[in-house]
């Protein structure tokens, strides 16, 4: 026989071979990827129907989602997703294809949709196509070519979309990209969006919390509504969140920002930033805070006292709150706050009705915050609510509010089972605004002798 006959035939084996193990083994994970989907969701997301139909080098998965925003709504919106598998004839060995359609179940919106697939006029201008490897590995592609679709007066344009999700094991990431996006009315800007961008990386750790990060950022966001008070632009939007493993504990950060913001036709521009921390978390407790809080989301009326040992949770162990940096600015002023809260143990508060069970509960507690205030903050606040301007005198009278280079500054501790404001406690601050409550209102002791009965109604 001819040696390239039966090499031939050789290749031919192995990859039918090959072709035919990752076919069996897809059939049996697909429907387990699927109900994980459902479970990791956060949205109120079930399977109605799932189906496998197997052929010899096609096989075809259809999936029946139920998705409902209201989780006391009777019906949701249900899609189906479609996925057909292929043997790669090219790269051979097992490598095998699949292409992912999504019907819509309502006839009229699935036709609205197929409308706007028609005036793009471009059966590929949106797509989602997976490759399945012998390693386990999913790799899927997200691709959506620039359109612009046009409807009487109303415009949407779009310079394409790109994504990609990869799953490999207990891993998965995820990243897509969208340049711009923006819908006219009357070539009127209704939403434009530039710069969209999603990064997430996650790893199901051995304790089966879910570490890793994600961020959502865009580089400019504009909506105009009907008023010019519905108004709202924005730029430099990033939202980060970052959580990791130490063993049986887990550290969280979230870390967020709006570098610019305007409302309506306010002249006076705001943004601001927040990092805060939630470290020596115990895995167990966070696994069991966040499998409660998906629980009440996507519950119809639910009882928070049936979830409330499962809330508290989050705090075994007394975990640590870091405030790394709280910034906000609008026009000239500003307000900035950091500091800590350790020692909190509120795992067996229950039913508290005094002060002193309080106090039992937080004798440990450290807490401090550092408050700064800006002259223009303080002004507009003055001026907004007079009564405002009375307990600063008071602060500043007593040393509880310090000055700094440009405003000024409030140290909030808790210690020895008082509050105090720059190491005033709070008792002597209350008794000296009640103090100057009463110097100023006009039945003081000044006045008494001129209208007794004045006195004795106050």
């Amino acid at each position: 026989m001819n040696k390239w006959v039966v090499t031939l035939w050789a290749c031919a084996a192995v990859w039918s071979g090959t072709s035919l193990y990752a076919s069996n083994k897809i059939e049996k994970n697909y429907p387990l990827r699927v109900t994980e989907l459902t479970k990791q969701s956060w949205l109120n997301l079930s399977i109605r129907e799932q189906n496998f139909e197997r052929g010899f080098l096609t096989n075809v998965a259809t999936t029946v989602f139920e998705v409902k925003s209201n989780p006391c709504a009777s019906e949701g919106v249900v899609f189906t997703v479609k996925e057909t598998f292929t043997n790669d004839l090219v790269t051979g060995l097992g490598s095998i294809r699949s292409r992912i359609e999504i019907i819509l179940a309502d006839p009229k919106a699935e036709a609205a949709f197929n409308q706007i697939k028609k005036k793009i006029n471009n059966k590929d201008s949106f797509s989602i196509t997976g490759k399945y490897h012998l390693n386990g590995t999913v790799n899927y592609q997200l691709k959506s070519l620039p359109f612009v679709v046009s409807d009487n007066n109303t415009e949407m344009r779009s310079s394409g979309i790109t994504g990609e999700l990869l799953v490999k094991n207990q891993e998965n990431s995820f990243k897509m990209d969208s340049p711009s996006f923006a819908i006219t009315e009357q070539g009127k800007t209704g939403l434009v969006f530039s710069g969209m961008k999603i990064d997430n990386q996650n790893t199901t750790s051995e304790q089966g919390v879910e570490t890793g990060y994600s961020k959502f950022s865009l580089a400019s966001f504009e909506f105009n509504g009907t008023k010019s008070t519905h108004q709202l632009t924005a730029e430099d939007i990033v939202l980060y969140n970052e959580v990791k493993a130490n063993g049986n504990l887990v550290n969280a950060m979230s870390e967020n920002r709006i570098a610019n913001l305007k409302l309506g036709n306010s002249t006076k521009n705001g943004g601001g930033s927040a990092k805060v921390a939630l470290n020596n978390v115990d895995a167990q407790g966070l696994k069991t805070f966040l499998s409660a809080l998906k629980k009440i989301q996507q519950s119809c009326n639910p009882n928070f006292a049936d979830y409330n040992s499962d809330l508290k949770a989050v705090f075994k162990g007394q975990p640590e709150i870091l405030f790394d940096h709280f910034k906000l600015h609008i026009g000239d002023m500003n307000l900035e706050l950091g500091g800590h809260i350790k020692g909190l143990n509120i795992e067996n508060i229950d039913n508290i009705s005094t002060l002193t069970e309080v106090n039992k509960h937080i004798k440990d507690l450290d807490l401090r915050l550092n408050v700064k205030a800006n002259d223009a903050l303080i002004a507009e606040l003055s001026e907004q609510k007079a009564s405002f301007s009375s307990m600063a005198d008071t602060l500043i009278s007593i040393n509880a509010l310090k000055r700094n280079a440009d405003g000024y500054m409030l140290d909030v501790t808790y210690k020895n089972n008082d509050v105090q404001l720059n190491n005033v406690p709070l008792n002597q601050i209350m008794e000296s605004y009640k103090s100057a409550l009463y110097q100023s209102s006009p039945y003081s002791y000044d006045h008494a002798d001129e209208d007794d009965s004045d006195y004795q109604a106050f």
